[in-house]
């Protein structure tokens, strides 16, 4: 919010997909503005584990600062998310100001393979119940 003298009121919040499936990317995106000055430094938490760029686990943090807007961007990419990825995460710049976002990760594979062999199972049932059923009827035509 611009003021007149020309300077804003502190804002922060967290934007991106608050669902995401197994294995795929998370991507976040905090935007913090400071009063007369962008915030100096903003850190990520995960369930009030504190975040940092990791490699071997494909957790990126990049931030950029616009002395114009007086603001701090973060993204925080976690690639091939897994069940333990979800959860609240937090992000709070040096000035303490604080956002949130719950990220579910969805285990849709493993549903979505157990249906179609669920489905396999009863497509399978019905077709041996149908063919019995013709043996049947043609069994009772030609005897009768």
């Amino acid at each position: 919010m611009l003021e007149a003298h020309g300077h804003c009121d502190p804002e922060i919040r967290i934007t991106g997909h608050t669902y995401v499936e197994k294995s795929g990317s998370i991507r976040l995106i905090c935007n913090a503005t400071g009063e007369d000055h962008s915030p100096d430094d903003i850190d990520w938490f995960l369930n009030g584990q504190k975040l940092i760029t990791d490699d071997a686990n494909e957790v990126y943090i990049h931030k950029r600062v616009s002395l114009t807007d007086k603001t701090i961007y973060s993204s925080l990419e976690i690639k091939s998310a897994d069940m333990s990825d979800a959860g609240i995460y937090v992000c709070r710049t040096s000035d303490l100001q604080i956002a949130s976002a719950r990220v579910d990760v969805l285990n849709g594979t493993r549903i979505s393979l157990n249906l179609i062999q669920t489905m396999s199972k009863e497509m399978e049932q019905i077709r041996i119940t149908d063919m019995l059923k013709i043996q049947i009827e043609r069994g009772s035509t030609t005897h009768g």
